[in-house]
Parts: C-alpha cells; structure tokens; sequence
C-alpha cells in the first residue's frame, strides 16, 4: 500500500491567510466505521472529499480520494510512538505540585496504578498525530470531519483543525445496533460454544493455594499464580476487593484538585509550540481519568494492603507483572515493611522505569527478559522460569494433503488496543482482502477468519479500541462488502484457536500469539505482517528462517501452495518454527515455585 505523501513531513504555519482560506474547497474525512451513517447527511459531494481511512474501508468504486494511505505495518514506527509515549509517561509522573498531606499520590505509588489504559489513550493519540502532521503539509481543506472508530482519536485533529484555522465536526458514535436476529443469533453461538468447552476434557478447575498465615514462609498476592505455584510452600493473600464508588467520592475530589494544579503547572511549563507539534496536550486526558477511575479505589486497596500485611512476616512475596491490577497494592505494602518482593511475567513485562520495583524479575521466555534488562533490571534480579503460557510442543510431522482433500487454512484476526502500534486499526479489514483473494484463486481449499476473542467495548476515552460486539458486527460488514467467495468463512469470537489448530493445515498470522501456538504443533505459520524483529530474542525468528512473510497476494498463494503440498518446504518451515520457540522459552529452566522459594530464602527480611 504505498504512502502517497510521503515526502510530506513538515507541519504548516499556525493560522491561514484570506487567500489560503478562499482556494480550500475540499473536505477532509477521518473514516471511522461508528459514525458512517451520519457522514452522509454532512457530505453531499463527495468527490470533493479525501478520506483517511482508520478502520472502516472506503466501498469499491467509491470516487472520494484517499488522502493518505498507510502500509498496515510498520515496526519502525511502532517503536517511535511507543518511546514517545514512554517519555510522555514520565513526564506524566513527575512531582510537579506537591500533593494535600494524606492524599497518596508517591511516584512509586503512581507507577504502581499505571496501567495499560495510559497507552490506549496516548499512542492512539499520537498515531492520528502522525498522520495529521503529514497532511498538513497540503492545506487544502475548508473543514474536517471526525467519524468515530476504533483507534480514532478526535484531540489530534481537534489540533489539525487549530492549526489548518478551519472547523471541525465530530460526528457522535451512531446508536445503531445489529439486527435482532444476528444478536440472538450470537447469543446462540456464544452459548454454544461455551457448552462444549465446559464439557471439554481440557476444562480445568481454578486452582487455589493455602490461605497466609503469620508464619507462611512464601506468599502470592496474585490468584493467577495459583495454578503455578500449586504443590509447593506458597500461601495466598486474600484477594483485595475494590470500595463501592460512594466510598470513593472525597478521595476522588481531592485528586482531581490536585490534578487541576498539577496540569495548570504543566502548561505554565510548556513552550509555545504550533498546536500540532504540541502532543503533551493528551496527558490531560490521562491525568483525569487515573485520578478519576484508578488512584481513589487504588489508594484505598493499598490501605487495606498494609493492614493485612502487618501480622504476616513472610522472606518473599509474589506477584505477576501485569500492570495496574490492584495486587501490586500488596507488592508496594511489602517493599515499604523490606518485605522482599517479585514480579512474574505473565502477559507484562517487568518495568522498573514506568512501574513497580520489586527485588526479583522471574520471566518466563527470553523477550521477557530483555525487556527486564533493558527497562533497568539488573541482571543478577533477573530469574528465568519454566513458562507457564509455553504451548505444548507436537512430535507429529506435519505432512502434505492427502489427494483430493480439501486444506483447512485459518486467519488469526487480531485487534486494535493502542498498547503497541505496530498495526494500524484497519490491518485486520486489510487482511481479510489479502485472503479473500487467494481464496478466490485457491477454490480447492477452505478458508477462515478467526476473529480475536470479545473485549471490552470502550468510548472516545480510549479512541473506541477494543473488540466488542459491535466491532466484530462491522468487521463482518467489511468482510460482506468485499464479496467473498464461498470458500471463505467467518468464525465466532469464542471459539478457541488453539482447539481450532488441532485440525488446521496452516495458519495465516498478522500479530498474534496463537502463531507460537501453530509453531508448537508444527502447524505452519505464514505471515501476512511482517514479524516484529526490534527485540533480539524475536530476530531469532529470521535468522532460524521460520519468519514466512507474504508481502503481496501472489506471495500468499505461493506460500499457501507450498505449505500444502512441498514436503521438503513444510519439513524445514516446520522445524525452523519449532526451534524458535526452544530459544524462546527455556524448559530446562526451574520452576518459578524453586526459583524464587531459592531467591527469597527462608529467613524473613522485615523492618
């Protein structure tokens, strides 16, 4: 998809002459596929329109220009806008006011409560900015309109609009639901599917430790760990639970307090910039929502943390590593009393610079452990453990179709968070195209869409990201509008890859972690993104040659034919995949139970 304004990379001048104002003519769109109906009714010529879009396409044959188009990804740039947000963060955590006595409101307690909902609403932001930087280098608009979607931040071209000095229109997130009958339809599904998985001989029952008692040795703060450490020493704290919102209304007036002086300071600060160049604007919404929806309720957990603590003397204390939950209220009571702490990888990595510090990093495959490294761990914290997410790893070679069977080739979808831009919100609608037309080239052969399990449905806070069900009603739209063949088929959201795998001859990836799922039960894996290479241990992956990537759709059904029916092809696509995931994950690695039972010792370290 080539970038058609490429060169366009310097903003214009604040403000717009008489003559700039009298030539502009056009309409700018930002395409967002929860306002399309209401787009209608505010544009009435649209070949005089250029469209960006975000996560809706424009229809074939459409004669609107396309202002900009962007390939769908692109790590360099995934890698500036997650620094970018890195250091909005820590601007974001400085003490700039000091904070009421008694409110908590420590750097550490603050890094503590950031959670991935900082980078849902900053690196969208700064993706939109991205672009809208690029096109105001061609000021050739009479007005803009916002229609919202998934990934679309209004606030960066709210500062186009200042900057271009003409007006705005964001049009509201359209009430329209799907059909009556699709919804029952995916209650049904749902339903369904969740029977046959309760029913499932893989169905495990949650697992649970032993309840802390004053002369537990070891202590998780974490039930997802429970499963893990089951069968050891360790003992579990009781879970902390969140006061109701009442019980939160003084604390929060008093953090938006501080919070309105915090910002005011901010801006006195801040140089005069072009509204565009200005990015640290987004950290308002940031400060209002933490002080609004995280730090009352966190401060809170945090207090009842250190009652609970303060008759237990534990060596060590566990925690998984994922951010913002509120059991790291119990890691931040503990490393307060010197209680020795650490923190456990499950789907976040270890980040002293932007969250909490503990003693000890127990990661559990060789990414993990960079990131810990290179995030300002030292290396003598830093433990490797069996994974627990390792998939199970398949002795059965994979082997070509038997004649005349038809191939079984599935589509991981993936979603637009905003936690790491390495794909844009359009990427899986993009695709789908790609597979629709090998489909249509391969009519021997069946293919799916899996779509990413239902997340949660988020507003114009968060730039409308997830995966909800109204996201998949319009994926499926998309999809219908590109005609598929009959060969083709769209899954439900609940069915589970990894069941699906079992019976799958190849798997197509964009940016998903059901390829080391694939990889493990020497299922090939084809690549429609371009994997991810900014961290060493995933370069690994190249340099094994296991990083099969289609860039076009001749590649795909090159590749497709050749993972079906070339021996040889599969035999080393295969293996490569499989010694990837080995460099990855460590099985000769102990158990995190030993591992940090051995980093704490058994002698209680309590001030």
């Amino acid at each position: 998809m080539p970038d058609r304004q490429a060169s366009c990379t310097q903003a214009c001048p604040v403000g717009s002459t008489a003559y700039e104002r009298k030539v502009r003519k056009r309409t700018l769109v930002i395409y967002g596929s929860f306002g399309l109906r209401g787009l209608n009714r505010h544009v009435e010529d649209w070949e005089s329109v250029d469209v960006v879009e975000i996560d809706a396409l424009l229809p074939e044959g459409s004669k609107a220009a396309r202002a900009l188009e962007l390939a769908p990804s692109c790590h360099d740039r995934a890698a500036r806008i997650n620094t970018r947000t890195r250091q909005l963060l820590n601007t974001f955590l400085t003490d700039l006011v000091p904070p009421p006595e008694g409110l908590e409101l420590s750097r550490r307690f603050r890094a503590a409560c950031l959670s991935i909902d900082a980078w849902r609403i900053i690196s969208p932001y700064l993706l939109n900015l991205e672009i809208a930087r690029r096109l105001a280098a061609t000021p050739r608009w009479s007005r803009i309109i916002v229609s919202p979607g998934a990934g679309v931040s209004p606030q960066a071209w709210r500062q186009l609009a200042e900057q271009l000095d003409v007006p705005l229109i964001q049009l509201p997130s359209e009430p329209e639901q799907p059909p009556l009958h699709w919804k029952l339809l995916r209650k049904w599904q749902a339903w369904r599917v969740r029977k046959t998985q309760a029913g499932s001989p893989n169905a495990t029952q949650p697992a649970c430790l032993p309840e802390a008692l004053p002369e537990s040795p070891w202590l998780s703060a974490d039930p997802r760990l429970a499963r893990v450490l089951a069968g050891s020493d360790w003992h579990q704290l009781p879970a902390l639970s969140l006061p109701p919102e009442a019980e939160q209304e003084s604390l929060r007036a008093n953090y938006e307090r501080w919070w309105a002086a915090w910002w005011a300071k901010s801006r006195e600060n801040a140089a005069v910039t072009p509204p565009l160049e200005d990015d640290a604007r987004i950290l308002d919404a940031v400060g209002r929502h933490f002080c609004q929806q995280v730090y009352p309720s966190l401060a809170m957990a945090l207090a009842k943390a250190r009652d609970r603590l303060a008759p237990l003397c534990p060596s060590g204390l566990l925690s998984s590593a994922m951010w913002g939950k509120k059991e790291l209220m119990y890691v931040l009571a503990a490393n307060e009393r010197g209680i020795r702490t650490g923190l456990v990888t499950l789907d976040d990595p270890v980040d002293p610079e932007l969250s909490l510090r503990a003693d000890f990093a127990f990661c559990d495959d060789a990414r993990h452990r960079e990131l810990a490294l290179l995030r300002g761990t030292v290396p003598e914290q830093v433990h490797m453990i069996q994974s627990p997410r390792m998939p199970h790893f398949s002795s059965e070679h994979r082997r070509t179709l038997a004649p005349n069977r038809r191939g079984r080739i599935i589509l991981a979808d993936t979603f637009f968070s905003g936690t790491w831009i390495a794909a844009l919100p359009l990427v899986g609608l993009w695709a789908a195209r790609q597979v629709i037309q090998a489909a249509r080239r391969l009519p021997g052969h069946d293919f799916f869409i899996k779509p990413h399990p239902i997340r949660e449905r988020a507003g114009e806070k968060f730039a409308w990201t997830g995966f909800h069900h109204l996201h998949f009603w319009h994926r499926q739209q998309g999809v219908k509008a590109m005609a598929p063949p009959p060969n083709l088929h769209v899954l439900h959201p609940e069915q589970r890859l990894s069941e699906l795998l079992e019976e799958c001859d190849l798997l197509l990836n964009i940016e998903s972690y059901g390829s080391f799922e694939a990889y493990a039960l020497n299922v090939p894996v084809i690549h429609l993104v371009r994997p991810c290479h900014v961290f060493s241990s995933l370069g690994t992956l190249v340099e094994l040659g296991a990083d099969q990537y289609a860039a076009t759709v001749d590649d795909l059904v090159r590749l497709i034919e050749a993972n079906l029916h070339d021996q040889a092809h599969i035999s080393r696509q295969t293996k490569a995949q499989q010694d990837f995931l080995r460099s990855l994950f460590s099985k000769d690695s102990p158990s995190l139970a030993a591992s940090a039972s051995a980093a704490f010792g058994s002698s209680a370290q309590v001030s």
